[in-house]
């Protein structure tokens, strides 16, 4: 399947309304890594992770398929000259060979074909290079997702966390490091309306059920939130290691 279009149309409010990442976070991946790392961060999207490396001074090829989104990341990007966009895809990332320290890739590890992605970390990451694939997930019980009408229709089993976390084993072969760190997010109605709207399989502006969808996300945020705020209780995954190999 071609999720490359998937976002098109999507890359003002992702960027407007996705969550970033903890310092913590930041700082524990490059703490993985030699000095002056070379980080390839894959499935870039508007450069939500990117810009943290980049102002840390971390030299990076930031890759995004999507021509809206890459138009927002080379934006992001612009004061940084240690970081360049490249459009390309997680199996063909055009990058060169054994040039990078590190691939990562944050909150798009479930677009990827694992094997093809697998077999080009491997091409482009120096001898004992690691890959890092990153997550926002939920840290508690978020009952909103489950109320609105729309949610399990329109998020299908497989981005599921517990199907991700599967992949990202296998992946790996169930031999990845792991680390977590808090990362609450706090939520105006409007702006979750742009959270729950960021998404690729949300609706856009033009399809019918789009007010009945905004609606309903409405509702639910005022069931739950508390004098006009809902906190996600969310925290920030990541799992690493070196390949051994296909």
């Amino acid at each position: 399947m071609d999720n490359t279009n998937l976002f098109s149309g999507k890359a003002e409010v992702y960027a407007k309304a996705r969550p970033g990442y903890p310092n913590a976070a930041i700082s524990y991946l490059l703490s993985q890594l030699p000095e002056n790392p070379m980080v390839a961060d894959i499935g870039a999207g508007t450069g939500k992770f990117s810009v943290l490396l980049a102002q840390r001074g971390v030299s990076l090829f930031a890759v995004e398929p999507n021509d809206d989104m890459r138009n927002a990341l080379i934006k992001t990007l612009s004061p940084y000259q240690n970081a360049v966009a490249l459009g390309g895809t997680a199996e063909n990332t055009t990058i060169a060979e054994h040039s990078v320290d590190a691939a990562v890739c944050a909150q798009a590890f479930h677009w990827f074909e694992p094997t093809g992605f697998k077999k080009e970390c491997l091409r482009i990451l120096k001898p004992h290079g690691k890959v890092f694939v990153v997550y926002n997930a939920p840290g508690g019980d978020e009952p909103i997702l489950h109320e609105l009408n729309w949610w399990d229709e329109l998020h299908p089993p497989t981005h599921s966390y517990k199907a991700r976390i599967e992949t990202i084993s296998a992946f790996f072969a169930r031999k990845e490091q792991y680390a977590e760190f808090a990362n609450p997010i706090s939520f105006s109605g409007d702006a979750f309306l742009a959270f729950m709207l960021s998404h690729s399989s949300s609706p856009s502006v033009s399809d019918e059920y789009y007010e009945s969808y905004c609606d309903a996300v409405r509702k639910g945020f005022m069931r739950i939130s508390r004098e006009g705020i809902y906190t996600m209780n969310r925290l920030t995954c990541i799992y690493w290691n070196e390949l051994d190999g296909l």
